[in-house]
């Protein structure tokens, strides 16, 4: 995407030369310069979020079918008679 701005006086030639100092056009550099600007904004909106305080303001990254809950969906899946080599195996295949 290309935009077109005006800058105010002398901003211009300070961008050519801080991006002449990192060994970059000016395009480039006004690209990645805005991208970790944005970047910062996002980071700061999380880092001032409020952060949960129960289970139930945690939105699971996939949503429970309907009518249960996140615990219902692992609740039972266990079968809890794995020995210590059958797991060590599953976590040596997983990694």
């Amino acid at each position: 995407m290309s935009i077109q701005i005006e800058l105010p006086e002398g901003w211009e030639t300070r961008l050519r030369e801080e991006a002449a100092e990192h060994g970059q056009e000016m395009g480039p550099y006004v690209s990645d310069f805005l991208k970790r600007q944005l970047l910062i904004r996002e980071l700061d909106a999380l880092k001032n979020r409020k952060p949960p305080q129960s289970l139930d303001e945690i939105k699971p990254r996939v949503p429970s079918p309907p009518g249960t809950t996140w615990i219902e969906s692992i609740r039972g899946q266990w079968p809890g008679d794995e020995t210590d080599e059958e797991i060590a195996n599953a976590l040596e295949e997983m990694s």
